[in-house]
């Protein structure tokens, strides 16, 4: 078991820049950069502490498609233990179209997706607690896990 795992929201984002105004219906729109990233609160967190050497793992849900695929992938080559990454037939991987201007500022249009199914009961408790630490994270957009 990782000493850290890292239950919550993982994000496929697909990230569009720069974006000064989103055009007008029926229009075209030109962008110099389109990118198909990972995402997420448990996902990030679990990167960066991966990159500081620490034994961790995600805890969440993703979609049966093609973005499932990829966020597994992306768990995979950064070395983050995915045993308790749940995989759901029935709903989409949670995604996000990211439109961020010159200035940073970011614009988000999003699919909650699996995590919005994330049940405490479907969660392995056992494997969650023999982690030294356990961090939850995007809470407030997991409704299945609130309260």
């Amino acid at each position: 078991m990782p000493d850290v795992v890292c239950l919550g929201i993982l994000v496929a984002d697909m990230i569009a820049r720069p974006v000064e105004r989103v055009p007008e219906p029926g229009a075209l729109g030109l962008v110099d950069e389109i990118s198909l990233r990972g995402g997420g609160c448990a996902l990030n967190t679990a990167t960066a502490l991966a990159r500081l050497g620490l034994s961790v793992g995600c805890a969440g849900k993703v979609g049966a498609d093609t973005l499932g695929d990829f966020l597994l992938g992306l768990i995979d080559d950064r070395g983050i233990e995915r045993a308790l990454v749940l995989r759901d037939p029935a709903r989409p991987t949670s995604a996000s179209v990211v439109l961020v201007d010159t200035a940073g500022e970011r614009t988000f249009l999003h699919v909650p997706g699996a995590n919005g199914e994330l049940h405490t009961e479907e969660l392995d408790r056992e494997r969650l607690l023999d982690a030294r630490a356990l961090h939850v994270a995007g809470a407030l957009v997991l409704p299945a896990l609130d309260g």
